[in-house]
């Protein structure tokens, strides 16, 4: 009996502080206002739009495509690389991250991201080295990207 009641109070203390994670009692259009999933006009891609606390809310984290460092020996294209921490795979087998894209009209006011699709020629330590992806210099997703795939698929929740 005193085990049950130690189970009952351990459920009831997780429920409430799990309760604390969950979302805020927003009503739809204030959610509504925090993202916007848009189409990205003239291809099949979709835009991720997040207010300022929204993206802070998600702990979104970014870092800069890079180059990769010259190897002695090798010529052709010069890869670059991202942190391993932006690359994402999806259940159908590609890969990408996800980049933050310039505002437009539509966006102003937002903080907006796309996924890019990457070919990853190997992983050394925390970097990928890609052999096809974003430019040099552009700004890649490392913490949240999880988070903007939820977003952008519809999944609510909090966490």
């Amino acid at each position: 009996m005193n085990h049950r009641v130690s189970l009952v109070i351990a459920f009831a203390v997780g429920s409430a502080v799990l309760s604390g994670c969950g979302p805020t009692s927003a009503s739809p259009s204030e959610k509504s206002q925090l993202s916007e999933v848009q189409p990205i006009a003239g291809t099949s891609a979709m835009r991720v739009a997040l207010t300022g606390p929204a993206a802070a809310r998600l702990g979104i984290k970014t870092e800069l495509v890079r180059k990769a460092p010259t190897v002695a020996g090798t010529a052709g294209t010069q890869s670059v690389i991202v942190p391993t921490a932006a690359i994402v795979y999806k259940s159908d087998g590609s890969v990408w991250v996800y980049t933050t894209l310039p505002q437009t009209a539509s966006t102003t006011g937002y903080l907006t991201f796309g996924r890019e699709p990457v070919v990853i020629l190997r992983i050394d330590g925390d970097v990928a080295v890609l052999q096809s992806g974003p430019p040099v210099g552009t700004s890649v997703v490392t913490v949240g990207a999880a988070e903007l795939l939820g977003t952008e698929s519809g999944v609510e929740g909090g966490g």
